[in-house]
């Protein structure tokens, strides 16, 4: 004949439970810290040296009528509250401006300048997209005299959405966690 094991104890499986939902709770604790404090902040970027002696053409600025070129990337995609920074590194023939297009709309009349550097500061810029949608930015240097070369950085600070995988699989823990403790009492 063969041994039957018994069932376990009522008992027995009250403080299982109680056990795993402990552990569901403490885990779930540590996911909703863990989504909370992941660095959401990428930073990309780009270097280019600029020669302005390439310039096709000119534009009114606010400034005065400048040549300007575009500076690598020639296009950016800038989420919400996503933060640029553009600095240029070179002693120049004039002042070089750094200018923001915004070129998100479709029709190349609705290009508008979003931001330039003034004569105070013109070797850095930055700009962060206080929209609420994502914009096309394309980052150009503005200069009276064309003979001016210039090294730039541009960096784009990415700000990612929360961790919502973490914060989801908390949830779903710390539910699983709270029945296991109440069936445990029952």
């Amino acid at each position: 004949m063969s041994q039957q094991t018994p069932p376990p104890s009522p008992r027995r499986l009250r403080k299982s439970l109680l056990i795993i939902g402990i552990a569901l709770l403490v885990s779930s604790f540590c996911l909703f810290y863990l989504a909370s404090q992941i660095d959401n902040d990428h930073s990309t970027t780009y270097q280019d040296t600029v020669d302005l002696s390439q310039s096709a053409g000119s534009y009114h600025y606010d400034f005065g009528t400048s040549h300007d070129l575009s500076v690598k990337p020639y296009a950016i995609v800038m989420q919400p509250h996503d933060y640029l920074t553009v600095n240029y590194y070179t002693t120049t023939n004039g002042t070089v401006y750094i200018v923001l297009w915004d070129e998100t709309g479709a029709d190349a009349n609705n290009y508008k300048v979003l931001k330039h550097s003034d004569i105070t500061d013109p070797i850095a810029l930055s700009f962060t997209n206080d929209h609420p949608y994502e914009m096309l930015v394309k980052v150009y240097l503005a200069s009276q005299n064309q003979q001016n070369i210039i090294p730039t950085t541009t960096t784009l600070h990415h700000y990612d959405r929360p961790q919502w995988v973490l914060f989801s699989v908390a949830v779903v823990l710390i539910s699983l966690g709270a029945i296991s403790v109440f069936k445990s009492k029952r």
